[in-house]
């Protein structure tokens, strides 16, 4: 308590400095993902989004995935998978992820059998269950053996648009090697002559 007291104002700027970083470097995503919905590379909803959450979807993986028909996922929403790039307080200091989150809440056979080949690709990070649903998160970036990328206290917003902006990056190689899989053409195939009939 003394060193508190001796010391209060450098500590309070401190803890203030830490505690605004985290909604800061979230507003900051939120404003990418605007930034990239409106060059038509993502599909961004700001009501899908969290206090340290910025989720978005792609076109390809919702032809992969389709929506259901109502918002009977865990979120609300009609779709069961997210992109997301999650920001947390780390040991020294913020710092964020890319992940793939599936849920299988209101998954029917033939949906439910996409996200079990699509979550067969690329490690999972996470996997939970309730015991009527599951959620699984997979890693995208920054790396499998690093599951966060550290955010530096003086980032400016060019590192963190750089950050992110690789973090896309990875994901659409990720697509890309998803969409040449057999089972995908085979699946996109069957979506676009159905549409033209």
């Amino acid at each position: 308590m003394k060193i508190y007291k001796k010391h209060k104002r450098a500590l309070d700027l401190i803890i203030n400095c830490k505690n605004d970083l985290i909604p800061r470097i979230n507003e900051h995503c939120k404003e990418w993902a605007r930034r990239k919905a409106k060059a038509d590379e993502i599909v961004f909803d700001e009501g899908d989004c969290g206090k340290r959450i910025t989720r978005f979807r792609t076109k390809l993986m919702s032809l992969i995935l389709p929506d259901g028909d109502g918002p009977n996922s865990s979120w609300k929403t009609c779709c069961n998978y997210f992109y997301e790039i999650k920001v947390q307080d780390g040991d020294d200091g913020p710092e964020i992820r890319c992940q793939l989150c599936f849920d299988s809440c209101g998954l029917d056979g033939k949906r439910m059998e996409i996200y079990d080949r699509i979550s067969r690709s690329i490690p999972c990070l996470e996997t939970w269950s309730n015991g009527k649903n599951w959620w699984h998160i997979h890693w995208i970036w920054p790396d499998a053996g690093k599951s966060f990328q550290l955010v530096p206290a003086d980032f400016d917003e060019e590192w963190l648009n750089k950050q992110l902006d690789d973090m896309l990056g990875r994901l659409k190689e990720f697509e890309r090697g998803l969409s040449e899989e057999k089972w995908v053409k085979d699946l996109l195939a069957g979506k676009d002559a159905a549409e033209r009939a």
